[in-house]
């Protein structure tokens, strides 16, 4: 394992730049517990009752602070503390009463994404990696949310020996009851027990793994980069072993988008603009509607929507039953997205890039797609990670995470 500044030293040097990071509480919110909202990945927070399409225009920066070098990922929240991963400072956590750093933790193996909040109290889970010579080392971690302390650590499978293909690297953690579920980079999907970090199952699908969802006592993972051979697949394995219960191809494309659960279906993405809605239980595929364009970041999802960017300039609400198209929104000017998609109180948030390099924070009507915002916050980076709770809208950006709310 590379060598790391002591968890002193990163917690004086942090406290200098956290009481700017993230707001005082008004009240208990809810949370963002986990990379896209919940285990079926559905990016949609139902409980944000703050913002809304009427009001969300009046967004603005109400704090920021520099967490990472060059990376900070996307955040999560819960229980009044804010946690994001950075190439400074591993996995931190903030205070959103005291705008203070909590603790910061060096222990985690490496260089972790974006953790994700247990149903268990207290529990904050994270896996991360590092280079072992030319080998990757993954660990999955259980923290103590309020102290940060590792209360277990696990290690993923070493590597084949050359040449046969190494795992690569852990993805981000799904957390779906009792259980923890992660891919690897390559092939692998495990579920381990939240509490122990006792390994229940593992299976492999032979292809490169997008992050999983679960949802109905399945768990789905969706294939990447089989651009000109076979076709990328969706497999859908029990939550409780691990067995296979059904699979279906996608197609050949470069880029497949984690699968999305919403309703008692589940949907995929590619970047051939193709989006595809199956029957979550028995895989039966029920439409397939090709948009003029690539799709170009994930999927957002309720049981009335199904949210996708075609081209990467417009954004498309499709009808979960049949892939009707609801409506089309074409951003303004040469803005491009550039960030995943949130739902979150009626509203889709994203950041967009224009041809001059400026990103803004942008916001439409999740009803009608009539666009609510469109900020410039003087936002520097090429690639932003939003969340949405609490009456606030989180955005990661290279090495910041600044805040947005209301007045």
């Amino acid at each position: 394992m590379h060598p790391l500044p002591s968890p002193r030293r990163l917690a004086a040097a942090a406290a200098l730049l956290a009481a700017a990071l993230v707001p005082a509480a008004r009240a208990a919110a809810p949370s963002w517990p986990q990379p896209a909202y919940d285990a079926a990945r559905s990016s949609w927070n139902a409980g944000e009752k703050t913002l809304k399409p009427s009001n969300v225009g009046g967004l603005f920066r109400v704090a920021s602070g520099q967490l990472g070098f060059n990376a900070t990922g996307q955040s999560v929240q819960g229980g009044g503390l804010v946690f994001a991963c950075s190439d400074k400072y591993g996995l931190s956590a903030t205070s959103q009463a005291s705008r203070s750093l909590a603790w910061t933790s060096a222990a985690i193996g490496g260089t972790c994404g974006v953790p994700a909040l247990g149903s268990r109290a207290g529990a904050v889970y994270t896996t991360a990696w590092h280079l072992d010579g030319s080998r990757f080392v993954n660990t999955l971690s259980a923290l103590d949310a309020a102290g940060g302390g590792v209360s277990w650590q696990v290690q993923g499978p070493p590597d084949r020996a050359f040449p046969d293909p190494s795992w690569l690297t852990f993805n981000n953690p799904t957390v779906a009851g009792d259980a923890i579920y992660v891919s690897s980079g390559r092939s692998l999907v495990s579920a381990y027990d939240a509490a122990t970090g006792a390994l229940r199952w593992r299976a492999e699908t032979g292809f490169l793994n997008n992050e999983v969802a679960v949802a109905g006592g399945l768990v789905f993972t969706t294939t990447w980069n089989r651009e000109g051979g076979p076709l990328n697949m969706l497999f859908a394995h029990r939550a409780a072993d691990g067995t296979p219960a059904w699979s279906q191809a996608l197609d050949a494309s470069n880029a497949e988008y984690p699968a999305v659960a919403a309703g008692g279906r589940v949907f995929a993405a590619s970047d051939s603009g193709t989006v595809r809605a199956f029957d979550a239980a028995t895989g039966t595929p029920r439409w397939s509607r090709t948009l003029a364009g690539y799709v170009s970041a994930n999927l957002a999802a309720t049981p009335d929507a199904v949210f996708a960017v075609a081209g990467g300039t417009t954004l498309v609400a499709l009808a979960p039953a049949d892939g009707t198209p609801l409506w089309s929104t074409p951003l303004q000017g040469s803005d491009r997205f550039s960030s995943n998609l949130v739902l979150a109180g009626g509203v889709i948030y994203g950041m967009t890039t224009d041809f001059a390099g400026i990103a803004y924070l942008v916001a439409f009507d999740a009803r009608t797609g009539v666009p609510v915002l469109r900020l410039d916050d003087t936002l520097a980076g090429s690639f932003g990670q939003l969340a949405v709770a609490g009456g606030h809208v989180y955005l990661s950006l290279e090495g910041t995470l600044r805040v947005y709310g209301l007045r």
